[in-house]
């Protein structure tokens, strides 16, 4: 059951966030890209955000942050989808002030970039990987 419990981060929502909290302990960024959206035809939604936010712990397989990557790619699929919203969409890589709250058994997760919204109404969230990437400066 989901509640909101106003000590709780999102990454605590996030079925399957071992990995995920060793990686950003204090919960996502709350500016983050969205890189993907995609409906899928089983009542879930995959979703990607990316963020340029240092992970709290070093993978070897990625490198060296700063040198072989400088931004982290999150694969997120939504579950038991209520509602989708997106407003005044322009294909946008720029960054989207990210807030959810939690009530009933619904996550409410909501992107905001002036006039660009996007909300998401879910049952549950899982997690699905993570890749790293150099974004040019």
């Amino acid at each position: 059951m989901v509640t909101m419990d106003f000590n709780m981060k999102f990454i605590d929502y996030i079925t399957r966030n071992d990995f995920l909290k060793k990686l950003y302990p204090n919960d996502l960024p709350n500016k983050l890209v969205i890189g993907r959206i995609e409906l899928l035809d089983t009542d879930k939604i995959y979703l990607c955000v990316k963020t340029t936010q240092k992970p709290f712990i070093d993978i070897a397989k990625w490198g060296c942050w700063g040198k072989d990557y400088n931004a982290v790619s999150i694969e997120l699929i939504g579950q038991f989808i209520k509602d989708v919203n997106i407003s005044n969409w322009t294909g946008s890589k720029s960054l989207f002030d990210f807030s959810f709250s939690a009530e009933n058994n619904i996550i409410n997760i909501n992107f905001i970039n002036n006039d660009v919204e996007v909300n998401f109404l879910l049952g549950g969230v899982v997690f699905q990987s993570c890749s790293v990437f150099l974004t040019e400066n």
